[in-house]
């Protein structure tokens, strides 16, 4: 099992470091995953329907966009991880999030068919997290110019969804 706080600098971007640090340094992989699925799924069920297409200030997401904007990360970073770990020498291309956000019109869908995609994506990263050795797990691949290791993307998309549970409760509810 692979902690946390296994992971040293040299697996990711700093830039990172602020969504890595807001996870537990003692969970484990692939519990970080599945823990995390439990604790978002509930808090987004959780939140009043006339809050869910708010947004706290003008140009900013509103509750069902930030849902949207999370599970596309991490289909995004599930697909990094599976380049990474399959040898793949391309360098991966990062993404506009504003753009995917603007074209996914979330605004327009239900809180349960966003739930449902959130559920199928997570089941799919833990397959996909589940089945990988350690060798596979320390791998890196080139990720916008920088190194990735599978392990650490596992771990920031964990982080990612704890920075956005943070504001949405901070400043939207």
């Amino acid at each position: 099992m692979i902690a946390r706080s296994d992971l040293v600098d040299a697996e990711f971007n700093n830039f990172y470091s602020g969504y890595i640090n807001l996870v537990d340094p003692n969970k484990m992989l692939p519990e970080v995953l599945s823990d995390g699925f439990e604790d978002i799924y509930d808090f987004f069920e959780g939140v009043p329907e006339n809050k869910l297409k708010k947004s706290y200030a003008p140009d900013k997401w509103t509750i069902l966009e930030v849902f949207q904007h999370l599970i596309d990360t991490e289909r995004i970073f599930a697909y990094r991880v599976l380049c990474i770990v399959r040898a793949d020498q391309n360098r991966l291309a990062g993404f506009e999030q504003d753009r995917y956000v603007d074209y996914a019109h979330a605004n327009d869908r239900s809180l349960q068919s966003l739930l449902a995609e959130y559920e199928a994506v997570r089941g799919a990263s833990l397959s996909l997290f589940e089945n990988l050795n350690e060798e596979e797990l320390f791998r890196k691949g080139n990720v916008s110019g920088n190194e990735l290791s599978a392990r650490a993307a596992a771990f920031i998309i964990a982080g990612h969804e704890l920075h956005h549970k943070i504001i949405i409760e901070n400043r939207y509810l």
